[in-house]
């Protein structure tokens, strides 16, 4: 028998976040540079995980994760009404990191390097503007 365990949620926004995980501050302190998340990336960091927490496993998942995250953006005037895909800026690298740490810390799972598989798209939104998780153990 299988126990894989899945998620599908839905983190609905009026607008999405566009602050990336590497928008970071540098400060040196006593001649050694410290790294910390600029004032902009910790607000949209704390509004992922009051969003995650809604949905939130009862237990972290383990093992090998698949992940798969579909950014639903906003369509702006000047945007033909046939185009899917977001091809502008932020990029998917830099979107996904700031989600997968704020998956850990409000505990989808124990560590974001369990993350082996991951799909990510940038699409217009149709309906809902949000955030659209997957998550499977594999």
């Amino acid at each position: 028998m299988d126990n894989k365990r899945e998620l599908h949620i839905f983190l609905g926004f009026d607008k999405i976040p566009r602050t990336t995980a590497q928008q970071k501050k540098i400060a040196v302190i006593k001649g050694r540079p410290i790294v910390r998340d600029s004032e902009k990336l910790k607000l949209t960091k704390k509004l992922y995980r009051l969003k995650l927490d809604q949905y939130k496993p009862d237990s972290p998942f383990v093992g090998a994760l698949e992940l798969g995250v579909v950014y639903h953006f906003e369509r702006p005037g000047n945007v033909k009404k046939n185009q899917v895909y977001k091809i502008t800026r932020p990029d998917t690298d830099n979107l996904i990191k700031a989600l997968k740490d704020c998956m850990a810390e409000s505990g989808y799972f124990l560590d974001d390097a369990q993350v082996v598989v991951t799909h990510i798209k940038k699409v217009y939104a149709v309906g809902n503007v949000g955030i659209e998780i997957f998550l499977k153990e594999i």
